[in-house]
């Protein structure tokens, strides 16, 4: 059986859970089917990531509660996973932290889609639950149609493998700068020894959050005669002024790990493929 949550609605897939909300914002959880044996919960935790967390805590312990035997965790992005180390002391280790919760309630076994803490794809053991990092990059590039996909940094290197894929150096600032209401280390991509004239290229990265790093590298290689760039990326969230930041590409191509009008590749097989289902 597999449930899925207020977030994970465009996969179309299991029984949904009734979420609404209490008059002070608190949120109610109900199942409406009894759950049976092993189970599968289908949370995608964006946007809204905290209250998408608080629904799915309660949702987990509903299952436990009324039946079910397992519930294993179905996370297409997963929240909290940019801060997996201490840069400054008295830091929280937030995805830590996030992953014990989900054990307290009873997930021992999650999967993951292009999770940023997780350099790689593959079964992982981190506190006390095992997570299974699924790459949804394969996927995403079978839609690109470029002659040279650029991927931003080492630790994408990972995504994407084939003799028109290249790494490229990326450097950020070693600490967090702050802002008013935001924190960010600012990127610098090194690109000077590619040849990209006339050529279709696409950036690919795990994910496109505020577009720093993706629009640096666009514009670059646009200075440098690339013909058409596209921005692409597993996730996108696109906060606050991204999408402004990613006019200089060609076009956004993201999975529907998040929902959006870019969302142009679906990660529904690999859904599927987790819980045992065959591709219509």
């Amino acid at each position: 059986m597999i449930y899925f949550g207020t977030n994970a609605r465009h996969f179309k897939i299991g029984r949904e859970v009734f979420v609404k909300r209490f008059p002070d914002s608190e949120l109610y959880v109900r199942l409406q089917e009894k759950p049976k044996g092993k189970v599968y919960y289908l949370q995608s935790f964006f946007p809204n990531q905290n209250s998408s967390l608080i629904e799915a805590f309660l949702t987990v312990d509903a299952l436990y509660d009324n039946g079910a035997s397992e519930v294993v965790l179905i996370a297409p992005y997963f929240p909290y996973t940019k801060q997996d180390k201490i840069f400054l002391e008295g830091e929280a280790l937030s995805v830590k932290t996030v992953i014990k919760l989900f054990s307290s309630v009873g997930i021992a076994e999650m999967h993951l889609i292009n999770a940023h803490f997780l350099k790689s794809s593959g079964i992982y053991h981190e506190w006390g639950v095992e997570i299974i990092n699924h790459n949804a990059a394969p996927l995403l590039a079978e839609k690109l149609n470029a002659d040279l996909i650029i991927l931003p940094g080492q630790g994408a290197r990972h995504l994407l493998q084939g003799e028109n894929v290249i790494c490229v150096e990326t450097k950020r600032s070693e600490s967090y700068e702050e802002s008013e209401q935001e924190i960010y280390r600012r990127p610098n991509v090194f690109l000077e020894d590619l040849d990209v004239k006339g050529k279709n290229v696409a950036v690919v990265d795990d994910m496109i959050s505020t577009a720093s790093t993706m629009a640096e590298t666009c514009k670059k290689l646009k200075e440098m005669g690339a013909k058409l760039v596209k921005a692409c990326a597993v996730h996108g969230l696109f906060v606050g002024n991204a999408l402004e930041k990613l006019s200089v590409a060609s076009e956004i191509i993201v999975t529907d790990t998040i929902k959006s009008q870019y969302s142009k590749v679906s990660v529904l097989p690999i859904i599927k493929n987790i819980i045992g289902l065959k591709e219509e």
